[in-house]
């Protein structure tokens, strides 16, 4: 197999890096090289990864501390990458054992210039269980053929990468998104690995949900990569502003219609306590996207 660098940007996450350090020791394939870009710190987190050089000889961790945003500090990291083979994961996850040898094995089999791994969430709370449809691609709604690169699951050549122009080093928010849709325009051959997992956390609370949504819907308009979703939230509150001027009685009708569909296209992926969080979200959603993409919020 190949030799593969893995490269990481953290900032911040004393809580949740040895978690990510220790599934990335626990992988059958265990990459070549460990280069983190520390985007300015100002807790514990360099530390830890210091005294994790010591813990994990095996990964070969080297650190890079410079001030950055995610895109830059990316961007440094595969610069200063030794190999050809570059896996990208994101703090705040965790590896499943297989990931690594998944991905190598993905591009072993199909020679794609970049494999686009899978995600899968861990909820603690019935909150947190809803969360995730609405961030995350359900496994009976993925179109492998499809299905674009996200950064914290993903492998790419240093030489797609450089050809691609890297991230865009002007966003700190959807850049892998914006990211993604440069190597499917610019025909990049991108092979979906359903086996190359990775666990996120799900947000735990609606203003960290809330914010999520807002910055990421200001990232995509920022980078003039819309969602198809976004216009149609666009419309559905279109309506609905005016007829709280026509019509308030039919209003009502529709916002339960609504709120009643964003509980049922859902519901399969919940539990029975976790119900009424979707009809909820989805209503913090279409306001996060609403002033994320008017710029409101950032």
């Amino acid at each position: 197999m190949p030799n593969v660098s893995l490269i990481c940007t953290v900032l911040n996450e004393e809580n949740s890096i040895f978690s990510l350090l220790q599934s990335m020791s626990d992988q059958t394939r265990i990459p070549n090289e460990v280069l983190f870009v520390d985007g300015g710190s100002t807790d514990k987190t360099v530390s830890k990864l210091k005294k994790a050089k010591k813990q994990f000889p095996q990964l070969n961790i080297k650190i890079i501390v410079q001030k950055s945003n995610r895109s830059e500090g990316r961007n440094i990291a595969i610069k200063n990458a030794k190999y050809e083979s570059i896996a990208i994961t994101d703090a705040g996850c965790t590896l499943d054992p297989q990931w690594l040898y998944e991905l190598v094995k993905k591009q072993l089999q199909t020679g794609a210039d970049v494999i686009a791994g899978y995600y899968r969430a861990e909820p603690k709370t019935p909150f947190e269980e809803a969360v995730i449809p609405y961030t995350l691609v359900m496994p009976d709604r993925v179109d492998p053929l499809n299905f674009l690169p996200a950064t914290r699951s993903m492998l790419i050549s240093k030489k797609a990468f450089k050809k691609a122009g890297g991230f865009n080093s002007n966003l700190n928010v959807s850049e892998d998104y914006e990211f993604a849709h440069r190597l499917k325009a610019g025909a990049f051959s991108i092979v979906f690995a359903h086996e190359a997992t990775v666990v996120w956390y799900p947000r735990k609370t609606v203003s960290s949900f809330f914010t999520m949504v807002a910055s990421m819907a200001a990232g995509d308009a920022k980078a003039n990569v819309i969602r198809p979703k976004v216009y149609l939230v666009f419309m559905r509150y279109f309506v609905f502003t005016s007829l709280y001027f026509v019509n308030f009685s039919l209003l009502i009708v529709l916002l339960l219609i609504y709120t009643f569909w964003a509980i049922y296209k859902n519901h399969t992926y919940v539990s029975v306590r976790a119900l009424p969080w979707l009809g909820v979200l989805q209503y913090v959603a279409d306001v996060g996207v609403v002033l994320g993409t008017l710029g409101i919020i950032k």
